[in-house]
């Protein structure tokens, strides 16, 4: 199949600032790519360029984000596996652009099973870096009408606003403060203890 550059009508030149896991971060089938949102993430006055892409060998989706320069974009970072990606109305993740004009990932499921879930991934600009630097979750199943529950992390204070089950009154905990590379982001193993429902 003919690759095309992410599917969108860009220059991008060869570089990258990380190691880049996703396989042909520099081209994409349009087929593969699932949202694509532009801003400033690294503050230098520059559009920049992310696109969320599927992994064609799991039901997850890769993150790729480029950063805009006067020769065109270069690949500053790639996330593997970022957020749940399925192929049915309600399992489609997306990117988002927040009001402060940080980048999210929002993924889903609501239309397999009877665990659903909607989680919002929130990434901010720390030391050259792009981190996760907040979670916003929620969880429950159908069968189970006091199962589940939300979270609000707040990663860099470590600040957790939580609500479970029975009654699903919000309460504020605590975890380790401290915010993750988008790159090492793991969507099973790296949101707090606290809210793994």
């Amino acid at each position: 199949m003919r690759c095309f550059i992410v599917a969108i009508a860009l220059t991008l030149t060869a570089g990258a600032t990380h190691a880049a896991p996703v396989k042909n971060p520099y081209a994409q089938p349009p087929s593969n790519v699932l949202s694509a949102v532009s801003g400033d993430w690294n503050k230098d006055g520059i559009p920049d360029r992310a696109v969320l892409v599927a992994d064609p060998d799991n039901t997850a989706a890769d993150l790729l984000v480029y950063a805009g320069t006067n020769k065109g974009l270069v690949l500053l970072t790639s996330a593997h596996d970022v957020a749940y990606a399925g192929m049915m109305a309600g399992t489609q993740p997306s990117l988002q652009v927040a009001k402060s004009g940080a980048l999210q990932v929002y993924s889903e499921n609501e239309g397999v099973g009877t665990g659903h879930f909607d989680r919002t991934l929130t990434l901010a600009w720390r030391d050259n870096r792009l981190v996760v630097s907040g979670v916003t979750l929620h969880e429950n199943d159908t069968t189970n009408p006091d199962g589940g529950g939300s979270c609000d992390i707040n990663l860099l204070t470590g600040n957790i606003d939580r609500a479970a089950g029975p009654d699903f009154t919000t309460k504020r905990v605590r975890t380790t403060p401290g915010a993750i590379a988008v790159d090492a982001w793991d969507d099973d193993k790296s949101v707090p203890e606290p809210c793994r429902f």
